[in-house]
């Protein structure tokens, strides 16, 4: 029986990372397999993959590609601010 067999059901009111119970099931899913509902958020918020079948965590590859963005303006940011330092010393 692989994990992704298991059915979720009112047996499993636990979370899978700290095994208290989990009294409000989070409602934002942070991995796209339907393991979600076996851990309490802020347990799962800075995990990378979901620890039941290690699939990757939505927020995660969401921030990489934020971070990414954001690197990418800031260098853009300091190119232009030194364009327009060279322009304002060259007049």
């Amino acid at each position: 029986m692989k994990i992704d067999d298991i059915e979720l059901s009112q047996e499993n009111e636990t979370c899978c990372i700290c095994w208290e119970v989990i009294i409000c099931p989070p409602t934002n899913p942070l991995f796209s397999c339907n393991h979600f509902n076996l851990m309490h958020t802020d347990c799962a918020k800075n995990l990378q993959n979901c620890p039941l079948c290690r699939e990757a965590s939505i927020i995660h590859i969401n921030s990489i590609n934020n971070e990414y963005e954001i690197r990418i303006l800031c260098r853009f940011c300091i190119f232009l601010v030194t364009i327009l330092t060279m322009l304002f010393v060259l007049y």
